[in-house]
């Protein structure tokens, strides 16, 4: 019995693990910045690259995405990829991106909250939204990664994958540390 108990949590710790991309909107996470943006203009994509930093607009399910690298330590660690919907629709549009996860990594965890005096289906859903009457949050966790996508007051909907947060977080311990520093 113990055994198969055993089994089984790995059996469903692999199919977690496996649920996670191993890569997003044309890059490879791991892979390194310089390889990441030559294999997007070999694809096509107009990259614009300043610092460590590199962007780019990509075609994600029909919907336009402004796309940000995350880079740790010279790897493409995440991406946060941000839809600007043009005036109205803004909950709709979340909801209909969330639907779509949903389909491919599960329920997850959330949040849609909307401050008095607005509520779901009172017809006045954007109006909140651009208000900032809103807290609307997904967030989907796997081993060591996460997707997460929130809804702003500006009505983007924005994605974000972190490919290991373990380095995320020691990336921010590091930045934390220099920042105090200068105090």
């Amino acid at each position: 019995m113990k055994k198969a108990f055993i089994v089984l949590f790995f059996v469903v710790s692999a199919t977690l693990y496996a649920q996670f991309p191993s890569s997003f909107a044309g890059i490879t996470f791991g892979q390194s910045l310089e390889e990441a943006v030559s294999n997007l203009e070999e694809s096509g994509y107009q990259v614009r690259m300043e610092e460590n930093t590199a962007a780019y607009y990509a075609n994600i399910a029909g919907r336009g995405y402004l796309v940000l690298l995350s880079v740790i330590d010279g790897k493409v660690n995440g991406v946060i990829a941000i839809h600007r919907v043009s005036y109205g629709n803004y909950f709709t549009t979340y909801l209909r991106v969330l639907s779509e996860l949903k389909e491919k990594y599960g329920e997850g965890t959330g949040n849609i909250i909307f401050l008095s005096p607005y509520e779901i289906g009172d017809g006045f859903e954007d109006q909140a939204v651009r208000g900032g009457f809103t807290r609307i949050a997904h967030e989907w966790k796997f081993e060591n990664q996460y997707v997460r996508m929130m809804c702003t007051n500006k009505g983007e909907t924005v994605l974000f994958y972190t490919y290991d947060t373990k380095a995320e977080e020691e990336k921010m311990k590091r930045e934390r540390e220099l920042t105090l520093s200068d105090y």
